[in-house]
């Protein structure tokens, strides 16, 4: 019974100590886990500021590598462009099943989805931590750091081309400066600052993504006409009040307006297309003598000089089909036929003759189309009461409002300012630093709104 006993106390000894080991062993693994946890979360937050602070960068390689043009590359693509742009040593197949990227219908990763996902943003006062999940909750972040600017940058770049009253081809230069017929980040850096607007390259390199992701092109960069679709657009949401009651029918109509107009132009491009083919074969068929000027050619040719060659397709190219050709082309077409004295401006007379072989047109459309009706048409179109009308004006009022449009531009008003948010957040011991020695001496936690400007 002794030796029992001794056998018994021996095993409870050891069971004893094996359970401490075991208890020891359980926290250890616990403990890793939860280190292995966090550390995973930070490469993740990492990986999210790296993204925040290289968006256009992405934007532009996977746009480069996106043969479709449809804002979708394959993972390998994705995984490419991050390790390019965001480290190498990163553990990119491992982040790519964290952020659950690749959609299961097509097996590709919708890139502007993905990027517009991280952003910097202000949270409310009950959570100030960094959010760790790909997707914040709206509960979580109270709200988005540059909701309400609702595309102001925009809307003062195009009124200030409206109310600087420039003449057609004076109005494409300041955007096209190099005559290239596209629009790129670094022009649009200079327009800018010319209208007043100092934004950095990174800024306006946002920017541009945005526009490019609202018009739906996913080439690096805009064409003069599709840039000026996108901001008269947005600038058309919101149109200006008639004169007077009796002429409240105006904006009403202008859509329908619209549609006949941009009728009228492609068939005057068309019609100009054929003249030139003609006049070329009848060069080709020209025994010992060169082509001949014919007015179709000379017309169109003059056409492409005085709008910095950015009108209607090249010589021997089909004319783009209707639909896909840019609403500012065809009226830039239109505002160049009606400019019968081609000063670049339309006065009222002008504009009035041009609306006259309309006129059964807008009646088939319902819109009344005598002369005293066309001449208050053509005052609505008349924006700053000069008594004739810049190629802009006719933008602003002829411009179809797209559908649902409203002051609020989703992502693109929050990615305007992303880059500030971004300096503010990767500088804030900084700037916190400096609000406490120069503006609160006293600790008291707060500064004015002109000493936190300052700061």
């Amino acid at each position: 019974l002794v030796r029992m006993e001794e056998h018994v106390q021996h095993a409870s000894g050891k069971l004893r100590t094996e359970a401490v080991r075991l208890t020891e062993r359980r926290r250890k693994r616990k403990d890793r886990a939860v280190a292995l946890e966090k550390m995973q979360l930070q490469t993740l937050d990492h990986m999210k500021e790296r993204i925040v602070a290289c968006k256009h960068e992405l934007f532009e390689y996977w746009s480069a590598h996106d043969d479709s043009g449809d804002f979708h590359v394959a993972p390998a693509v994705w995984r490419d462009g991050m390790a390019k742009y965001i480290g190498a040593e990163l553990p990119w197949e491992w982040a790519q099943e964290s952020f659950d990227i690749v959609e299961p219908e097509s097996g590709l990763v919708a890139y502007t989805r993905f990027l517009q996902r991280f952003r910097v943003a202000q949270v409310g006062e009950e959570d100030l931590s960094t959010s760790t999940c790909p997707s914040p909750s709206p509960k979580r972040i109270k709200r988005s750091f540059a909701r309400g600017w609702q595309g102001v940058v925009v809307r003062r770049l195009f009124e200030s081309l409206l109310w600087a009253d420039l003449h057609l081809r004076d109005t494409l230069a300041a955007l096209d400066r190099n005559a290239d017929g596209i629009v790129g980040a670094s022009e649009l850096e200079d327009i800018l600052a010319d209208c007043g607007m100092a934004l950095s390259p990174a800024q306006c390199h946002t920017l541009m993504r945005a526009l490019k992701i609202r018009k739906g092109s996913a080439c690096s960069n805009l064409s003069l006409f599709e840039f000026l679709d996108t901001i008269t657009i947005t600038f058309s949401s919101c149109r200006r009040n008639p004169a007077s009651a009796e002429e409240a029918w105006v904006p009403k109509a202008l859509g329908r307006v619209a549609r006949v107009l941009l009728a009228d132009a492609f068939a005057h491009i068309e019609q100009q297309h054929h003249r030139r083919d003609d006049a070329e074969a009848v060069a080709v068929t020209a025994v010992g003598g060169a082509a001949p000027a014919g007015e179709g050619e000379g017309g169109q040719e003059s056409m492409r000089a005085s709008l910095g060659g950015s009108l209607g397709p090249a010589a021997g190219s089909p004319p783009t089909p209707w639909g896909q050709t840019p609403v500012a082309e065809l009226l830039a077409a239109w505002f160049r036929k009606a400019d019968t004295d081609c000063n670049g401006y339309l006065s009222a007379a002008e504009l009035e003759s041009a609306l006259e072989p309309l006129a059964p047109e807008l009646e088939k459309r319902g819109v009344p189309s005598d002369a005293e009706s066309r001449k208050m048409i053509v005052r609505y179109l008349d924006w700053r009461d000069t008594g004739r009308v810049n190629y802009m004006e006719l933008l602003a009022a002829i411009t179809p409002v797209e559908d649902g449009a409203d002051d609020g531009m989703g992502p693109f008003a929050e990615d305007l300012l992303e880059t500030v948010a971004l300096a503010i957040y990767a500088n804030r011991a900084a700037l916190l630093c400096t609000m406490r020695e120069q503006f609160d001496p006293q600790s008291t936690g707060t500064v004015s709104a002109a000493e936190f400007a300052d700061g």
